[in-house]
């Protein structure tokens, strides 16, 4: 039974990552949409309104904040992508049979004392292709260590759904971020498109770009 907590709270900032994953659409002139087996590239920021720009042999995604203040909390990508890393190599570094005891070693050195150490752990996880150890931590741990989520957290949270290929649940994640006040970068929804493509699940794939639409992630083709 997957886990299912609730969380009442309001979108917090993100910091930005830059990922790259394969996109396999079809042409379905039925559902009149017609993308591109390409790549794509985008980078991942909490904002108000995202764009999504497809065009034909590639796609094109600008992921950018508007009206985009400075924020205290945006941390250095350049010493976050650092920590993460090592995170990774510690958890990568362990047998696979022994790497659940390293939450209790993150514990002591205070890892999860906010919600920016959280999350590097969770994405550490997810990295080193442990993502049941992310959604265990997610689901057993975040609120006992007094944490909320934000919109980075529920994005590492469906990745690691997509990579289980459990896309119905990455899918509960994503409509229960809207419906308890986070709005979904287009990164978010690309995970979870590429996802249901990469399985020939195209009518899911157009069902969740149309709801993208709905949410406020504009997709200009």
């Amino acid at each position: 039974m997957p886990c299912q907590p609730v969380f009442s709270s309001h979108p917090s900032s993100l910091g930005s990552l830059i990922f790259s994953s394969p996109c396999f659409f079809g042409n379905n002139q039925q559902d009149k949409l017609l993308l591109h087996a390409t790549t794509i590239s985008f980078s991942a920021r909490n904002q108000s309104e995202s764009t999504l720009s497809i065009v034909p042999n590639g796609v094109s995604v600008v992921d950018r904040p508007i009206n985009e203040e400075p924020n205290s909390m945006e941390f250095d990508r350049s010493n976050a992508r650092s920590r993460v890393q090592n995170l990774v190599d510690r958890i990568r570094a362990l047998p696979i049979s022994e790497r659940i005891r390293i939450i209790h070693v993150f514990e002591k050195e205070q890892a999860f004392q906010n919600l920016s150490g959280f999350n590097d752990v969770l994405l550490a996880f997810f990295i080193a292709d442990e993502p049941d150890l992310a959604l265990n931590l997610f689901c057993s741990n975040i609120s006992s260590y007094n944490l909320m989520p934000d919109s980075w957290t529920f994005s590492i949270i469906i990745k690691c759904h997509c990579k289980k290929n459990d896309l119905d649940e990455a899918k509960r994640v994503l409509e229960n971020m809207v419906e308890i006040g986070f709005l979904p970068s287009v990164a978010t929804f690309t995970v979870l498109i590429n996802s249901f493509c990469r399985r020939g699940k195209l009518q899911k794939a157009i069902e969740t770009l149309e709801f993208m639409g709905r949410v406020g992630c504009k997709a200009n083709v």
